[in-house]
């Protein structure tokens, strides 16, 4: 987040890492599309504003999105696992209704 007075009168560019209490957050900072793109935070009585970083943002999202990725990526090979392992057992229990039915037509045939 960039850290600003509220006056505006000095930005700061540094990038820290902020924690807080939600009791502390005096308000969000939104833009003209309501998309969140700061907060003000109470600290010894007086508010701050911090605007979050964008490119963290966006760090923060290709992270998710590859973790989703990688999640998918595991679950088709599960999954894939499973249809061949389905397949398997499908082919298995054909063989033997088809064993079962020759022998009803072996009995079927003697008279």
């Amino acid at each position: 987040m960039a850290k600003h007075a509220k006056d505006n009168s000095e930005l700061d560019d540094e990038v820290i890492e902020l924690e807080f209490d939600e009791d502390s957050v005096a308000y969000y900072i939104v833009d003209e599309n309501d998309k969140e793109i700061g907060v003000c935070v109470i600290e010894n009585g007086e508010e701050v504003e911090y605007m979050y970083d964008e490119e963290s943002e966006l760090a923060d999202v290709q992270e998710k999105l590859n973790s989703v990725k990688e999640d998918l990526q595991a679950f088709s090979g599960d999954a894939l696992v499973s249809v061949k392992e389905l397949k398997q057992t499908t082919d298995e229990l054909q063989k033997a209704y088809d064993e079962i039915m020759n022998s009803f037509k072996i009995f079927g045939k003697k008279k």
